[in-house]
């Protein structure tokens, strides 16, 4: 209970946030593993920038997850688990979304395959905190994508596209971009649509 007699919406959701933590370290270790295998056959198939780089990214997930796991059990074994557990999840969001943007840079930049991840993330996210962060977390995350462009753009950071004809697109980057931004608050306006008022229903019940 916070400061003004109200139970606030991390004591509410703890035992399901903490679900979906546990929920998300099982798809980071596929993940991990998606990575590996992706940087070990991508060359056979004409991708030859996923190797070594995809492989370290899942090692670093990997690793980076052992850390979450463990994490998560000693919040679980704490008799509140609810205190600064949202915060444990912007962590742990902040972290899949700083390695999703390396994938991406790895995997073809404004071209990658991978872009759809992160709208997934947000529909996640937005279940599991406040909307009003995940707005927050949103334009960081287009921050970032944009900035990854535009650095790859410009020569600041290299280029690694997985089919070297997609090379030339360049012109296409700036509408990938904006699509990206549209989909990555859309899905967050629309996951919110759906899932707020189950969220304040539970607080009022409480």
């Amino acid at each position: 209970m916070n400061g003004t007699g109200k139970i606030s919406f991390s004591e509410v959701f703890a035992a399901e946030l903490l679900d979906r933590l546990r929920w998300f370290a099982r798809l980071r270790w596929l993940a991990a593993a998606a990575l590996a295998i992706a940087s070990l056959l991508g060359p056979r198939f004409g991708w030859p920038s996923v190797w070594p780089n995809l492989a370290i990214a899942g090692a670093a997930v990997a690793g980076y997850n052992l850390l979450a796991i463990a994490n998560i059990r000693r919040r679980a074994r704490a008799e509140l688990p609810g205190p600064n557990l949202r915060a444990l999840a912007i962590r742990h969001m902040v972290v899949d979304l700083a390695a999703l943007l390396v994938v991406i840079h790895f995997t073809g930049g404004c071209q990658s395959p991978v872009l759809p991840f992160l709208v997934f993330h947000m529909a996640i996210g937005t279940i599991m905190i406040a909307t009003r962060l995940m707005v927050l977390l949103s334009a960081a995350t287009c921050a970032g994508a944009v900035g990854l462009f535009l650095a790859e753009a410009n020569g600041l950071l290299g280029r690694y596209p997985l089919d070297p004809r997609l090379e030339e697109l360049g012109s296409s980057c700036g509408l990938n971009a904006a699509v990206l931004v549209v989909l990555v608050f859309g899905m967050v306006y629309l996951t919110h649509t759906v899932t707020g008022r189950f969220k304040q229903r539970g607080i009022q019940l409480h």
